[in-house]
């Protein structure tokens, strides 16, 4: 016997049984962000690594350890570990900056990045997101997580938690990470390996760094008023201002995180995370912020942006599953050829119908349709001749004779 091979360490199938929610998911994805005037791109999974070197980051975890990266044709190409980037790429190279803004657009696909599975992360998984491009106003920011938590909403999901920050501008960000790095030096020997790396490069990932040992660094009080201080400027502060009094105006309930800086570069002033409280350490289920440099850092013209994505994983993880619908019907007959017609007559006029192309016994194949359909249109000798089907309701046991063109109404009424 030839040995299995078994799916790739950090991949998973999805199978029939799960393919309805996540069908459900990317049909709500499709209805709200609609409402909201989002149009839905694809992009490819591949894509220039400098892409990603440029947008995401080279100080980042994900282009320093986690992307999938190789050589063809003496060009480094990668499978995106994230779609902001490309989409923005996208919007540059198709002229996007003479539409009327603002554009906005959604998107959902697989992921790569190379990093240890665990629950609800995969080395290829799904995402879905939103990115809005031209609007500079925090007017913006407040529809942007109001169309995340609409979208949330529409999938059943509760018991969850908005919260949200601002990194700045570059001018005062700038300031507050030579502050950090001054308040840390003392303690950069007991800092962990990722974040005496992220001093010199990117001071301010370190208050992303979920090392428990530098978590009580930054608790030390003469560390934490330094993290917790209002630091950004006057425009700034009036921007991050209005995005609140708009979360509050809307019924958003919201949270502010002073350590929450998310892990790209290229996000500035408003940052957002929603959580679940119904998972682990790893439990947000959405991120997000304003990146109004990167369309400009990526050669375009400097245009402001903001967006969010969102793993489909973890939402499938907390998503109430419903056990998959039933057929409209199930052709029980011994007449193999005319069950074959009638069954496809049935389903080109729309209804979902399967007969039993092994042609079991009638009564074996009566237990079939019990198992699989709300109806048992049973096609014999009598019915054949009479041009009639006996239809059984399955749920009640009664069951009638139609005229073979009535059937679609008696089974969808």
């Amino acid at each position: 016997m030839a040995k299995i091979i078994n799916v790739i360490k950090g991949t998973k199938d999805i199978l029939p049984q799960d393919i309805d929610t996540w069908q459900f998911m990317e049909q709500q994805a499709l209805e709200v962000f609609n409402r909201y005037g989002y149009k839905e791109i694809r992009t490819p999974i591949i894509e220039a690594t400098e892409l990603f070197a440029r947008g995401v980051g080279d100080t980042t975890d994900i282009v320093n350890k986690e992307m999938y990266t190789f050589e063809k044709s003496e060009k480094s190409i990668t499978l995106r570990p994230e779609n902001t980037a490309g989409v923005v790429r996208s919007f540059i190279e198709n002229g996007m900056t003479r539409q009327t803004f603002p554009v906005k657009l959604w998107y959902k696909g697989p992921m790569f990045r190379y990093e240890r599975p665990q629950a609800g992360r995969q080395r290829q998984f799904h995402q879905v997101g939103c990115e809005m491009f031209g609007i500079k106003e925090p007017s913006a920011d407040a529809e942007v997580i109001l169309t995340a938590a609409s979208y949330l909403k529409s999938l059943g999901l509760d018991n969850l938690t908005v919260e949200v920050n601002s990194l700045g501008c570059p001018t005062c960000r700038e300031k507050y990470k030579q502050r950090i790095k001054e308040v840390l030096k003392p303690e950069f020997e007991n800092l962990c390996e990722d974040c005496q790396a992220r001093y010199e490069k990117n001071p301010l990932r370190l208050l992303d760094c979920k090392v428990e040992s530098c978590q009580k660094i930054f608790e030390k009080p003469e560390i934490k008023s330094v993290i917790y201080s209002d630091f950004i400027c006057e425009d700034c502060a009036e921007h991050y201002s209005k995005v609140k009094e708009y979360l509050k105006q809307a019924g958003v309930v919201y949270s502010e995180n002073k350590l929450l800086v998310r892990g790209l570069d290229y996000y500035n002033r408003t940052v957002f995370e929603i959580k679940s409280n119904n998972l682990g350490s790893q439990n947000a289920v959405c991120g997000g912020g304003r990146y109004d440099s990167l369309v400009e850092n990526l050669g375009g013209e400097s245009v402001p942006a903001i967006g969010w994505a969102m793993g489909m994983e973890r939402l499938f993880s907390l998503i109430q599953k419903n056990p998959s619908p039933k057929l409209d019907g199930f052709v029980v007959s011994n007449y193999t050829p005319y069950a074959l017609m009638l069954t496809q007559e049935l389903r080109s006029k729309g209804l979902c119908v399967e007969f039993d192309m092994q042609n079991k016994k009638f009564t074996k194949q009566l237990e079939k349709a019990a198992k699989l359909a709300k109806y048992a249109i049973i096609l014999g000798e009598d019915e054949i001749k009479n041009n009639t089907v006996s239809i059984k309701n399955l749920e009640t046991s009664t069951q009638i004779n139609v005229k073979r063109e009535d059937v679609l109404k008696t089974i969808k009424g």
